[in-house]
């Protein structure tokens, strides 16, 4: 309906993300033993087999019938969900430890370190620390054992050819390994266990940091063009928008195939949310994506001066789009992100006094934030009417 009257303007679109409360309280976070303690208490009392009657005919389709939220069968179905999520992410933590782990041996074996920052994760750090000792021992003892076989053969008068052995090197990069060995394992003996929680009233839900403070709830993407209408809508439970950047695309190409648009998104705006160097080189429209936050975007213009052309050749990515968005035609351009955006979540959350998700789980937040959204395009066909009818 709104491409049938002119509102469907795909001459530049903005991706931003906000993050929504959900029906649920940061303080019911709890991790696995506690939530295994109760399971075995509503076990108790509660036969799994015991059938849940509805009054009336059939419930709703997507409407969970009252007895899921009052009885311990509905508690026990929630707090069995939220162990779910602390073992799949305890099993994603430990496939990960597994593969850096398995990666570092591997260079371990040809006798080379290995590169990168050191894993966050204690016992992926410690494999690692111990795989550096590995090679730092080895490559002394190689060292070393040449050095003998070098002088063994000089004794026997024999001349001997080959490069420098660096073991005054060699030596302090294995107390260095040493050093480092010693001091990850003393820091995961004495740092306190962490451990991994998951909410109990609706586990799909995920903390978020926000400006101003941290809260329970979703990160609520759009899509939105130059008329206000919002062309795409998702929900997901990434606390960044990094890896959101290709499925809002996504979405965007969903929507405008199902409604019939052929036409194609000229340009697309982010924030510095949404930068990585995937980011700026897959597939989809031309973009324009600030490497840096805008204050500091500013900065660097004023201090670098602007930029005319296209980008030359030879620059990374992430050059290319400095380049891009220094020259005028990109700082005029990227410019009107905020003027897209931000006044449709203002609008939801400021003007509307929408700042929680009424529904729990993350497929009811994902119809409850499209609904939200279809009432505001609604709205601006409404208007758009209306300002024709008096012109």
């Amino acid at each position: 309906m709104c491409a049938a009257v002119g509102l469907a303007d795909l001459s530049v679109v903005a991706l931003d993300g906000t993050k929504i409360a959900a029906d649920a309280s940061r303080a019911h976070n709890r991790d696995g033993e506690w939530i295994r303690r109760q399971i075995a208490k509503l076990m108790a009392v509660t036969a799994e087999d015991e059938p849940c009657t509805t009054v009336g005919n059939e419930a709703l389709p997507g409407v969970e019938p009252a007895c899921e939220i009052s009885t311990p069968t509905g508690r026990l179905a929630r707090l069995r969900a939220a162990l779910a999520v602390i073992e799949a992410e305890d099993a994603a933590t430990a496939e990960a430890v597994a593969s850096q782990s398995e990666a570092a041996a591997a260079k371990a074996e040809r006798g080379r370190h290995q590169t990168g920052r050191k894993p966050k994760q204690p016992q992926a750090a410690l494999a690692r620390a111990e795989l550096d000792q590995q090679v730092a021992r080895t490559r002394v003892a190689d060292l070393q054992a040449e050095r003998e076989r070098r002088a063994a053969a000089a004794a026997r008068g024999q001349k001997i050819a080959g490069p420098r052995l660096r073991l005054d090197k060699a030596q302090p990069a294995l107390e260095r390994a040493e050093a480092r060995l010693a001091a990850t394992r003393a820091a995961l003996n004495t740092a306190p266990a962490t451990e991994r929680r998951a909410n109990i009233t609706d586990p799909d839900s995920r903390l978020m940091s926000t400006k101003d403070g941290w809260v329970q709830g979703y990160n609520a993407q759009a899509i939105v063009n130059p008329k206000q209408i919002v062309l795409a809508v998702d929900v997901s439970q990434d606390v960044s928008d990094v890896q959101l950047f290709e499925p809002m695309n996504d979405a965007l190409t969903q929507t405008l195939t199902a409604a019939a648009i052929t036409a194609e998104v000229e340009l697309e705006l982010t924030d510095a949310g949404y930068y990585s160097e995937h980011n700026l080189t897959c597939p989809g429209p031309d973009r324009l994506i600030a490497t840096t936050k805008d204050w500091k975007q500013r900065r660097a213009a004023r201090e670098l001066g602007h930029t005319n052309g296209p980008p030359p050749p030879g620059l990374t990515a992430t050059e290319e789009m400095e380049h891009l968005l220094r020259t005028p035609q990109g700082h005029a351009a990227y410019k009107q992100r905020s003027h897209l955006i931000e006044p449709v979540f203002g609008d939801r959350k400021h003007n509307r006094q929408i700042h929680r998700f009424r529904r729990r789980g993350i497929t009811a937040a994902r119809s409850e934030w499209a609904f939200i959204h279809l009432a505001g395009n609604i709205l601006k066909l409404y208007q758009h009417h209306n300002a024709a009818a008096i012109a």
